[in-house]
């Protein structure tokens, strides 16, 4: 049978200008900040909550790419996202002195020349895109683990694509992996990481991942913890406290994307392994209060929330 995700704990959409245009800022999540106070760091916000958004953000990046000067911090960075039902929301990011620890991403690994198969490569592309689109216009789709093997759907289209995607990456499950850890290009290595789901082997694939996930991208670190999330039940079981070392590593990236899956993937092993609950705790429960009480996003602030209740549920009495 297959298996449902939480998907609504993945599915943020990076809205382009062109579908904000229409939209109205729902809030703004402004995370980070320890000592400086919300409203310093949005003095001169360009935005207004309610109001319709121009297509024109020029004034929104203006004010950001002056955030660091200003506030004198080591890293400030602002983006727009979406969720379904037309809200979006604008996020303010901000590492303050002191705090440089959570810049650091792993050294390169020895990249080299290798690409995907091309008609692979696009093909994975169209599904995205196909996706995204149904997305914008709110059209509800499901996605699930079919025959234990490979991501489906429940829209015809999508669907379709999808096993045709299956059909060409289970004879490229090599390339894919060897993608994945070693070539040079970002936007192979994203894409590689989003073929897991239809290699046909998650076993193997899972390791893979495990492997390649501090990857410098984040583009590549939230495309693995998208297929970890939908094939969870098959990391090996010696591998779980490591894994939950990472998440509570790319939870304190500066980085709403790489936050927001770390969450979602930690929830769902905390409903499946009760067990490492004292683990999660002693990494990641100071940050996921932070993010409980100072997030107003469903998929960050909410899932920090379920998260703190699965914890106090799960402590010893």
């Amino acid at each position: 049978m297959p298996v449902k995700n939480l998907l609504s704990f993945f599915a943020l959409l990076l809205l382009s200008h062109e579908g904000i245009a229409q939209q109205s800022l729902q809030g703004v999540e402004v995370l980070g900040n320890k000592l400086l106070a919300r409203e310093t760091i949005l003095s001169g916000f360009p935005l207004q909550t309610n109001m319709p958004l121009s297509s024109d953000m020029s004034s929104f990046k203006a004010w950001c790419d002056k955030l660091e000067v200003r506030l004198h911090v080591p890293f400030a960075r602002c983006s727009i996202v979406g969720f379904g039902g037309g809200k979006i929301y604008a996020v303010v990011d901000v590492v303050e002195a002191g705090n440089d620890s959570k810049l650091k991403i792993q050294e390169k690994m020895p990249y080299r020349d290798i690409e995907l198969n091309s008609d692979l490569y696009k093909l994975s592309r169209q599904l995205t895109s196909v996706w995204i689109e149904k997305l914008k216009k709110n059209v509800g789709v499901n996605s699930f683990v079919s025959r234990g093997v490979f991501l489906d759907y429940d829209d015809q289209e999508l669907s379709l694509l999808a096993n045709q995607l299956f059909l060409l990456a289970s004879m490229q499950k090599q390339t894919i992996f060897d993608v994945l850890l070693y070539s040079k290009s970002e936007s192979q290595r994203t894409e590689a990481a989003h073929l897991l789901n239809w290699c046909g082997d998650p076993q193997a694939a899972m390791i893979k991942a495990m492997i390649a996930f501090r990857d410098e991208s984040s583009s590549v670190r939230n495309n693995l913890v998208q297929f970890i999330s939908f094939y969870f039940t098959y990391i090996p079981s010696a591998d779980i406290h490591h894994l939950i070392g990472d998440l509570a590593w790319q939870l304190n990236l500066p980085s709403h994307t790489d936050r927001n899956k770390a969450l979602g993937v930690l929830f769902l092993l905390l409903k499946q392994h009760p067990e490492i609950a004292k683990q999660v705790r002693e990494l990641a429960e100071d940050e996921i209060t932070y993010l409980a009480k100072n997030s107003v996003l469903p998929n960050v602030g909410g899932v920090a929330k379920k998260i703190l209740e699965q914890l106090n549920k799960d402590a010893p009495g």
